[in-house]
């Protein structure tokens, strides 16, 4: 058993004698999850249903059968499935309801997760969907339950676990979307069924004059709320809305259709390993979670190669926690950030890619007032314009 391997997949390895053949991986931690079930059962018994767009990319490298999906929605019934604790009460319950579904009449299910994560709170979940749990372990402060199914469902549907609420348009044009933005999420996307605060606070700094150029990214889209926001207001632009999550991605889609928004593309890539077009503005709220962990590497290499995603004179706005120290991140990488707006929680933060100095060029103006970071008439410029 490998020390480096997360907790739940640790615990996983000690019980791989209880893996029965035709199994239903469920949302993995990471391909060592994988390569672990892979030791006990053959490829053409096995199948993956995974939510991270980086791990399947991972997966699909090594020609595992899986997919990246919301949710498994073909017509083979396994025998077992073993399902990695999801993030949230309302998404385990989804969860456990589709894996119903696709399982034989005498099918297992093997629920495993972290005790900080709320594994020992799920099992009453899965007793109640599913059936009593017959075995129980633990190790590494996580824990694993086994039931058997002998609870009948009603045919899963996806419609059923939909959230939606409104939020005002940027612009009051006319059109068929001219009062309220509709927001559709399901179970498991951030800030499920409700406009959060970080996010408010960054749409209040997107006004109708917010326009920079037509190629605009909502990174991390979530539901969508920022990318159709900004749709919305400005029918001429193409907003492309991409996450790593299928359940976002889903979800972004909802929001589309629900506005009738005909200028919006929505991509599932890892960090930016999908999206090789340079934009004019980047707008993100960035998370720094990764499933129940808390972990800045995604964000801060997406702060990192946004610079190289940019046009010039492109421009990234992003909203953070107050606590959050991206200024630095973005300083080092654009060499100037603006505060644009901030509260006792959150703060939205602006950065420009400013082109830089052909080798030789001296700046024309000798008497321009020094600015950190401003080595040029044209950098200057810029800079005073942010400052105004």
């Amino acid at each position: 058993m490998s020390n480096t391997d997360h907790p739940s997949t640790q615990l996983l390895e000690r019980n791989l004698a209880r893996i029965k053949q035709k199994l239903l991986l469920v949302n993995p931690v990471e391909l060592a999850s994988i390569e672990k079930i892979m030791s006990v059962v053959p490829k053409d018994k096995l199948q993956v249903s995974c939510q991270e767009y980086s791990l399947y990319q991972a997966f699909i490298q090594k020609h595992i059968p899986g997919n990246f999906q919301t949710h498994y929605a073909g017509r083979t019934k396994f025998d077992q499935a073993v399902v990695f604790l999801p993030k949230s009460d309302l998404e385990i319950e989804m969860t456990l309801a589709w894996v119903s579904g696709v399982l034989k009449s005498n099918g297992q299910v093997m629920l495993i997760g972290q005790n900080n994560a709320g594994i020992k709170s799920a099992k009453k979940t899965l007793e109640k969907l599913i059936g009593p749990v017959g075995y129980a372990d633990a190790a590494r402060h996580s824990a694993l339950y086994v039931a058997e199914k002998n609870v009948t469902h009603h045919s899963f549907t996806l419609e059923n676990w939909w959230k939606s609420y409104q939020v005002p348009l940027i612009t009051a044009a006319e059109g068929p979307h001219n009062r309220a933005l509709t927001v559709c999420t399901l179970p498991g996307v951030f800030s499920h069924g409700r406009l959060d605060e970080g996010t408010a606070l960054l749409l209040s700094t997107l006004t109708e004059k917010t326009r920079q150029g037509k190629k605009v990214l909502d990174w991390g889209c979530g539901g969508g709320v920022i990318g159709a926001s900004l749709a919305a207001a400005h029918p001429d632009l193409t907003v492309t809305l991409a996450d790593s999550s299928a359940l976002a991605l889903e979800s972004a889609r909802g929001t589309i259709q629900a506005n009738k928004l005909t200028n919006c593309q929505v991509t599932a890539t890892n960090i930016y390993s999908e999206l090789p077009e340079l934009f004019h503005f980047i707008v993100a709220n960035p998370p720094f979670h990764k499933g129940h962990d808390t972990s800045y590497d995604e964000v801060e290499l997406f702060l990192e190669q946004t610079v190289h995603h940019l046009r010039e004179h492109g421009s990234a706005r992003i909203v953070a926690n107050i606590f959050l120290k991206y200024e630095s991140l973005l300083e080092k990488h654009f060499g100037y950030v603006k505060v644009l707006a901030k509260n006792n929680k959150y703060k939205v933060l602006e950065a420009v890619k400013i082109p830089k100095t052909p080798a030789g060029h001296k700046p024309a103006r000798k008497d321009r007032p020094k600015r950190r970071n401003a080595e040029t008439e044209e950098e200057l410029e810029v800079i005073e314009e942010l400052e105004k």
